[in-house]
């Protein structure tokens, strides 16, 4: 790899033979004392990404003015997610993970502790980005002396949720879904009087059907009717099948919205699933 340009003392622009763009290289003091035109070698702990030209001269910007390390943190807690979990992240995620970690960084000089009200529901529905954040709470601990880093986890969590490659959600519609799964959740919680395991495979499954429905709903490509398999559920879990009614009702009065038959026969599938597993 040769030198095309140093951006600060950890980051810097390569050229690769064989490779057609050039290359953002991160590593700690790879750019000191070096300069334009030098070589250096490839090491595993490197990290290479590639940007756009368009979103190359942003990120150059940002980096000459921001705190070094935000670039470096930012840069594993996006490895990380890609590598642990898979998740597929546009490339904007390297400009604004990098200034918001920077922001973290300057908060906390200052006593400025942040909070999120939607901690709990991230926790509980978007588990993987929320991990993420955890890993980033755990590598901002190593520059931040503070036990106390308020709901950064949940902001990380955002920041992954809204430059993932498959979702096609605004920061607005993630904020309502959030809401609409919360809701229902808490409609069956009371009706059973039960608090859920979040780590037990059935309520996965039910949250991922929940997903499933608000993406519908945002869609306005709601299931149809079909009173045939809504009353057979009906008939085999007459509770599930009780809850499921309050959740159309919760739905209908909150949301404005009517839910079909067969919605709620899958409503009643994915309770009586999930009550199942608890008991």
């Amino acid at each position: 790899m040769r030198i095309k340009k140093i951006l600060n003392n950890n980051v810097v622009l390569v050229s690769v033979d064989n490779f057609k763009k050039e290359q953002i290289v991160m590593q700690n003091g790879l750019g000191f004392n070096k300069k334009v035109g030098d070589e250096i070698p490839e090491d595993t702990n490197q990290q290479v990404f590639v940007l756009s030209d368009s979103l190359y001269k942003k990120y150059e910007h940002l980096t000459n003015n921001t705190d070094p390390i935000a670039a470096q943190i930012a840069e594993k807690i996006i490895s990380y997610a890609e590598e642990k979990y898979q998740l597929q992240l546009n490339e904007m995620i390297h400009l604004t993970l990098t200034d918001h970690i920077d922001g973290v960084i300057s908060r906390f000089s200052k006593g400025i502790v942040l909070r999120n009200e939607l901690n709990l529901e991230i926790s509980r529905i978007y588990t993987q980005e929320y991990k993420v954040g955890l890993y980033a709470i755990d590598q901002l601990r190593e520059v931040i002396k503070s036990s106390d880093l308020g709901d950064e986890a949940a902001f990380i969590a955002m920041h992954i949720l809204n430059n993932r490659l498959d979702l096609d959600t605004s920061e607005e519609q993630i904020r309502t879904t959030l809401g609409f799964i919360s809701d229902i959740i808490k409609v069956v919680e009371t009706y059973f009087n039960k608090k859920y395991d979040e780590t037990l495979f059935s309520y996965y499954r039910f949250v991922m059907h929940l997903k499933g429905l608000a993406k519908r709903m945002y869609a306005k490509n709601l299931f149809e009717e079909d009173e045939i398999l809504y009353k057979a559920l009906v008939a085999a879990y007459p509770e599930p099948a009780r809850c499921a009614e309050k959740v159309a009702k919760m739905i209908f009065l909150k949301y404005s919205l009517n839910i079909s038959s067969e919605e709620k026969a899958f409503l009643t599938l994915y309770i009586e699933k999930l009550n199942r597993e608890y008991e």
